[in-house]
């Protein structure tokens, strides 16, 4: 796929080429745009950060906590709030 033999040596490019990008015609529809691994990358990273923007704003909120309980002690608070006033 590189164009070389396996276990050859790869030279990696430590600066990116010098020019400017190809231009895009106005009459390609978005959905080939998409396509493109860039822009692709970028939509990625812009849903991130709404993703991000969020969840910090959740947590401004105060959160809580919904728990139920049965045991012993139900049947005596049951009868605590039928009549309060005999112990």
């Amino acid at each position: 796929m590189l164009g070389t033999v396996p276990g050859c040596q790869i030279v990696e490019p430590t600066t990116l080429p010098k020019g400017s990008l190809p231009k895009v015609n106005a009459n390609i529809p978005a959905s080939i745009l998409m396509r493109r691994p860039d822009i692709s990358a970028k939509e990625w990273q812009l849903r991130e950060a709404l993703a991000t923007v969020d969840i910090k704003r959740s947590e401004y909120y105060p959160t809580f906590n919904l728990t139920g309980a049965l045991g012993t002690s139900s049947a005596s608070l049951l009868a605590l709030l039928h009549n309060p006033v005999v112990p």
